[in-house]
């Protein structure tokens, strides 16, 4: 995760060791924010004798199957560091492919049935804390390392111990043809307390930004830009080692 000096989120990102040349790294990047970030990147060289430099690849993701199924071909096989469940990455020669029966909304799907939220289109650039997302859960983050860029606000949320507002997952109790915008507001129906906002959602799974004292397991409605309301279950990742009470009703997806 690359912070701003705010600590808050800039870009999210995978270090590899380069396959062919071992004093250089492969930083996985969104396409989308390839140049900006670069920009953002040059602004912390000033004298230091680092290079950087744009490398065109595929990147595969291969989950819910074996190692099997992995190319011979691939410049990098690894398993994804953030969680068991997410399987490999595998990185190839551009324009190269992997036979799949898969598409990026069943891969996006797939992440958020873990909690887990990926580029910028998952995250508000430059407003996001880091521990809303989990990154401490998903090898985001080491707290036994030296200073970094945004250091003191994760450091500080991590040993005062309060993360009010989590990134999990939803799924939608009754599928709809409805469209929802990010931002949508999730309720407490019971309450009518604001629970949090949608972050983004493929056919019926999706993550949500959630105050974790108002979950409640039978009450959370999604609402949509006519104000209807749409029934919601909330999960706790997998990967998650809380045991709070507020949520001990909750099912693991």
């Amino acid at each position: 995760m690359i912070l701003n000096s705010r600590g808050r989120m800039m870009y999210d990102t995978i270090v590899y060791k380069h396959p062919t040349d071992t004093a250089n790294y492969l930083l996985e990047l969104d396409s989308n924010c390839i140049e900006q970030a670069m920009k953002y990147f040059r602004l912390f060289r000033i004298k230091k004798k680092v290079d950087l430099a744009i490398e065109n690849l595929s990147l595969f993701s291969v989950f819910k199957t074996d190692k099997n199924f992995l190319s011979q071909n691939s410049l990098i096989t690894a398993k994804d560091p953030r969680c068991a469940d997410l399987g490999y990455r595998v990185i190839l020669p551009k324009d190269e492919t992997l036979s799949t029966n898969s598409d990026l909304n069943e891969y996006k799907k797939f992440l958020y049935q873990n909690g887990v939220a990926e580029n910028g289109e998952d995250f508000s650039q430059a407003n996001s804390i880091p521990l809303e997302y989990n990154i401490e859960f998903l090898n985001g983050v080491s707290f036994d390392k030296g200073c970094y860029l945004g250091q003191e606000l994760v450091a500080k949320t991590h040993y005062t111990g309060v993360v009010r507002k989590r990134i999990m997952p939803i799924k939608l109790v009754n599928p709809t043809e409805t469209k929802f915008e990010k931002e949508s507001v999730i309720l407490n129906k019971k309450t009518g307390q604001t629970v949090g906002k949608l972050k983004n959602l493929i056919q019926d799974c999706g993550i949500a930004m959630l105050r974790l004292a108002n979950v409640d397991k039978d009450a959370i409605v999604l609402l949509d830009d006519q104000k209807n309301e749409h029934s919601v279950q909330v999960f706790i990742p997998k990967y998650w080692p809380l045991d709070e009470p507020i949520l001990k009703d909750l099912k693991r997806f």
